[in-house]
Parts: structure tokens; C-alpha cells; sequence
């Protein structure tokens, strides 16, 4: 151990080959009716099947199950696994399953849990039975190492006793979301002995280094051969095709408003939920995206504008839609580019149906970073978003 850049960092005797990159987003469909939507639609199916992961012991049929198919054809050996978010939920049950298989420390040499989000229920239906189950006399020598990323002190404290009475081996880093780098670029600079604080290079296909190593990205697909009835892995490079997508990913939350078309943006129905003094800002468990904003998605054929807005806070807050009501006769704003995207917004009022819990209003204020929402009073809701939706707000 030794510390860097602020933050310790853990020694590996790993020299990584390969890194597999598992898409989880291409696992789910938008439900029926929601051709032609936006990332929205599949983030909401996506978001639906991680919670149904959090609530149930074993793996979900066509999520959970379906990844762990995966991971038993590609026979893996002695390889890092790492999830960030809520897939690190998705991760434990992975593990637990080849727990009871006896193969997690043929798989696995060790786990790393990059700014884990582990609601309350998954504590304590999931992973204190899973503790129970690894202290047993079969279990108790395992030595993998679980290494555990946290966003801040707040969060650490609140996970860590749990996580560390269950998987007890493994180093602990704080590393604030955003404010360096996320998900395997943070993961790799850590483990390759880098500084949290270290910058990756740009990529470069024309790179290679003294021993005449190079990076290629490749697609990665196992299928079972008709004749042999044996699984088979196959690659495609895809380096060539990567590059173009990078080079046109231009989006990074600045745009120049003088020359966007807007007829050509996509158009959102957003809802500012108010109640009292407060209104609700929301934030992606997933990584979908950074920091907090207003609930939008692209309406549906035949869908009213309040109708969209309701659904907006379904999907997104994960609330029964009976929560909020329209505010009649106050007119929509129209919000430019809010977040830096590509998108007209039109913002309509929704009121909370029912009345703030029990407790000193004071107790709103707290953010909690593992809730999809939070309620903010107006001075607070302006620090957490960006320049346009502010301007909604007003």
C-alpha cells in the first residue's frame, strides 16, 4: 500500500491482455409501443430490470441469468470482475452464484465495486444471507479480494461495516464521482499501480509500446456451433469503427446555440414537480448520467404533453403516477438545450399529491445518493443544475 494522489492505491501483479466489456443496455428492449423513443425508454427497461436483481435472490431471467450464461461460456479463469453502480448488485449475485457452484475463486482472483450502490433491501435480503452463507465452514477460506471504490466519506461509512463483514479481504479508495475519471479508466489506473489523479492518454491506434503492443477493440460474441453443439468464442475487430463514433461524439454537455438547428433536436415533456417550496431533480443510479436534473422523455404517438410529464416521473422516480397531478391553466416553458443535449424541452407543472412525510422539513434537504430523486428548495436546485433548466426554474 502506498499512498497517491491523495487516495491509496493497491499493488496488482497483473499484467491485463484482454479487458472484456459487457453492454448491459443491449440486453433489455423498450417495452411494446415505444419505437422510435430515445435512450429513455430502454434506460426505464434497463432501470426496471436492475430493481427486479436488488428484490429477488437469484438472478433475473433474461438479465441476471442471461449474464451469468455468459460468464460460464466464456470460462473465464482468475480474472478482475468490476461493475460500477447499481450493477454492482447485479455483480454479488453473479459471484454468490458461482459461490454455490464452487467455482467463485477459479473465475475470480478478486472484485472491484466502483461507487457501489447497494439499497437497503438488497443489504438485507441479498447480501447478509450471502455473509451467512460464505462464514459457513465451506466457504469461510476463500481469499478473494473485494476492492471497493466509494464517491465520498458519507457514502462509505454508510455501506462499508456491511460490505467488509461479509467480504472482509480488499482496499478501500475514495474516489469523488466525477472529479477524475469513471468506470474502467478509473479501475485501471488503479490497478496499474497509476494515481487516481494520473491522466490516461488519448487513445492512439498508431501507438504501440517497446515490446510492439498495441490496443484493439474488438467484438466479442459466443455461440453454440450447430455441428460440434460446443460453445465458441469469436472476435470482430472493430477498432476502425469505434474511431468514427468517437470522432462524431462530440457532445460533452457544450454546445454552441448559434449554430444548432432545433428543428432537428429531439423534442422532450419534462415535469417540474413541485410541492411546498420544493421541486424534485433526478439522478441516474446507472450512470446514465452525471449530477442531477428535471425528469424528461420523448412523448409517445397520441400521448398528451401532461400524460408524457406523469410519465416522465413514473419512469424516472420510480413513483406511482397517482403521486402527482397537473397544475391547469399554468402554461409549459420551453427549455433549450438543457444538460448540454441535443433537446427542446417543454416543462409542465405537476403537483405532489401527497403531503411531505412526518419529521422537520429540514430533513428534505438531505440528499441521499442512493435514491433515483431528492427534493430541493430553489436556492439549492440552481447549484445542482445547469444554466437553462435554471432559467426554467425562475
Amino acid at each position: 500500500e502506498k499512498k497517491h494522489g491523495g487516495c491509496e492505491i493497491w499493488h496488482h501483479d497483473k499484467q491485463f491482455q484482454r479487458i472484456i466489456i459487457v453492454d448491459v443496455a443491449t440486453m433489455v428492449e423498450a417495452k411494446e409501443g415505444d419505437d422510435g423513443a430515445d435512450n429513455s425508454a430502454r434506460a426505464g427497461a434497463l432501470n426496471n430490470m436492475i430493481q427486479k436483481e436488488m428484490e429477488t435472490c437469484e438472478p433475473v431471467k433474461g438479465f441476471g441469468k442471461q449474464l451469468l450464461r455468459l460468464l460460464q461460456r466464456l470460462n473465464l479463469q482468475n480474472v478482475t470482475l468490476a461493475a460500477e453502480g447499481e450493477l454492482c448488485c447485479v455483480l454479488l449475485k453473479l459471484y454468490d452464484a458461482f459461490l454455490r457452484e464452487d467455482r467463485a475463486t477459479s473465475v475470480a482472483s478478486d472484485i472491484c465495486l466502483i461507487h457501489p450502490t447497494l439499497p437497503a433491501s438488497f443489504v438485507n435480503n441479498i447480501l447478509v444471507p450471502m455473509g451467512n452463507q460464505r462464514n459457513s465452514s465451506v466457504n469461510s477460506q476463500l481469499s478473494l479480494d473485494f476492492h471497493l471504490i466509494f464517491q465520498d466519506e458519507k457514502t462509505r461509512d454508510k455501506r462499508l461495516g456491511m460490505i467488509r463483514h461479509v467480504f472482509p479481504n480488499g482496499m478501500t479508495n475514495i474516489v469523488p464521482r466525477g472529479a477524475h475519471k469513471q468506470g474502467l479508466s478509473l479501475l485501471l489506473s488503479i490497478l496499474s499501480k497509476k494515481g487516481c489523479d494520473d491522466v490516461m492518454p488519448a487513445y492512439n491506434p498508431d501507438y504501440c509500446d517497446s515490446t510492439g503492443k498495441s490496443v484493439h477493440l474488438s467484438t466479442l460474441t459466443v455461440e453454440m456451433n450447430k455441428y460440434s453443439k460446443q460453445y465458441e468464442r469469436t472476435t470482430e475487430d472493430i477498432t476502425a469503427d469505434l474511431l468514427k463514433v468517437e470522432q462524431m461524439s462530440i457532445n460533452n454537455g457544450t454546445i454552441d446555440l448559434k449554430s444548432m438547428d432545433w428543428a432537428k433536436c429531439d423534442r422532450h415533456i419534462g415535469a417540474l414537480v413541485l410541492r411546498g417550496n420544493r421541486c424534485v431533480l433526478v439522478r441516474s443510479l446507472s450512470g446514465g448520467w452525471d449530477d442531477m436534473r428535471l425528469p424528461s422523455v420523448i412523448p409517445k404517438e397520441d400521448e398528451s404533453p401532461v400524460s408524457a410529464a406523469i410519465r416522465s416521473v413514473v419512469e424516472l422516480t420510480e413513483v406511482d403516477s397517482s403521486e402527482v397531478a397537473a397544475l391547469e391553466m399554468i402554461s409549459p416553458v420551453t427549455v433549450y438545450a438543457p444538460n448540454g443535449r441535443n433537446v427542446v424541452m417543454q416543462l409542465y407543472p405537476l403537483y405532489a399529491t401527497a403531503p411531505p412525510p412526518d419529521g422537520a422539513l429540514e430533513d428534505a434537504d438531505l440528499e441521499d445518493e442512493e435514491s433515483l430523486y431528492d427534493w430541493y428548495l430553489f436556492e439549492n436546485a440552481v447549484k445542482r443544475l445547469d444554466d437553462r433548466s435554471v432559467a426554467a426554474l425562475r
